[in-house]
């Protein structure tokens, strides 16, 4: 009981000279007391307060109208900055250069990854990006009206972002082994009906007939260590004349908000399966290496006075008997297992 209580119950006792009813003030007192203090009863699965609808209403329109005010602001940001792009804002990617040097946009994504860069790479090519909710949404809004017109989606089921992406009918235009990929098209993606169209590697720079966008875009893995990689994503795009320039950006601008939405969803999703393959790879290793120990390695030497180059084509000419015990005219016995593959001249 807190002190001013305290203080105002020896008032009340004092001014009540009657033991019969001092006794009930305190009854009371004490009674009041444990209702205010106790604590409230837990509510059961229907005792919470009901919802108004209307205020959810509210709640929707408001996080509505944040959404529409966002993608405004997206949209107009990337109207602006169509068409100028920073040579210097991200690394030089050589290998993209031989192919589209003055890009009107250039996207540039990347995640740190516990893994080596070959393993990290396999597992970018690997992996379906529509794994992720965000990305197979968004994948699937931009196939309504092929589903509307009765076209199944993806009637060629899950595949990893290098096969689905050649089977749209886009092209490998350079590929430098466990470091990076270079896949480009030449489409105008602002048909409802989009059909990308491969070049050979040596006309894809100079390509330049009207009416269209070229667009190139790779998957790289840069080493940082032993088990460590930069995974790396970039796209680039150019309009091969003003028309095209001019519907490709009306294109850009909003839509350039899914389709890099697209990479911050995949990104993780690759880091998680390369770590993964990582892993597994060093479990395999490890066990490895504990079947190895409880062998035995025997190894054999001896001097000979001759030359290095005598005694290697001697031991690498197995019509020999090097080890003397054949006898009869018949032909030679097959010379021992690893014969010939190891000697060790000094």
């Amino acid at each position: 009981m807190s002190l001013w209580s305290r203080k105002t119950l020896y008032e009340l006792v004092a001014a009540n000279g009657d033991v019969v009813m001092q006794r009930k003030l305190l009854r009371g007192i004490k009674q009041r007391a444990e209702r205010l203090t106790a604590p409230p009863p837990h509510p059961g699965p229907g005792d919470g307060p009901a919802m108004n609808p209307a205020r959810l209403l509210r709640y929707g329109a408001a996080a509505a109208g944040a959404g529409v005010l966002g993608f405004g602001a997206w949209s107009a940001l990337a109207w602006a900055r169509y068409g100028h792009v920073d040579p210097t804002r991200h690394p030089r990617d050589e290998l993209l250069d031989r192919f589209l040097p003055n890009p009107e946009v250039d996207e540039y994504h990347q995640v740190e990854v516990r893994a080596s860069a070959a393993v990290t790479l396999a597992a970018a090519k690997e992996t379906d990006l529509q794994a992720s909710p965000i990305a197979r949404a968004i994948f699937w809004l931009r196939a309504v009206p092929a589903l509307l017109r009765g076209e199944p989606f993806r009637p060629q089921g899950s595949r990893g972002i290098v096969a689905e992406t050649l089977g749209l009918g886009w092209g490998v235009l350079a590929e430098e082994p466990d470091r990076e990929i270079v896949i480009g098209a030449y489409t105008q993606p602002w048909h409802e009906q989009v059909t990308f169209h491969p070049l050979p590697p040596e006309q894809f720079a100079g390509f330049n007939q009207p009416g269209y966008v070229k667009i190139a875009w790779t998957l790289g893995a840069e080493p940082l260590g032993p088990n460590r990689s930069r995974l790396v994503t970039r796209t680039r795009a150019v309009a091969t004349d003003p028309q095209a320039r001019k519907r490709f950006r009306r294109y850009w601008a909003p839509m350039s908000a899914g389709i890099i939405l697209i990479r911050y969803a995949g990104l993780p999703l690759i880091r998680k399966e390369a770590e993964r393959r990582a892993a597994r790879a060093g479990e395999a290793r490890q066990h490895g290496m504990g079947n190895r120990r409880s062998g035995v390695v025997i190894q054999h030497a001896v001097d000979i006075r001759r030359s290095r180059g005598e005694v290697f084509d001697y031991c690498a000419d197995l019509r020999r008997e090097p080890w003397g015990f054949h006898t009869g005219s018949g032909p030679s016995p097959r010379p021992p297992s690893g014969w010939g593959r190891r000697c060790w001249p000094r």
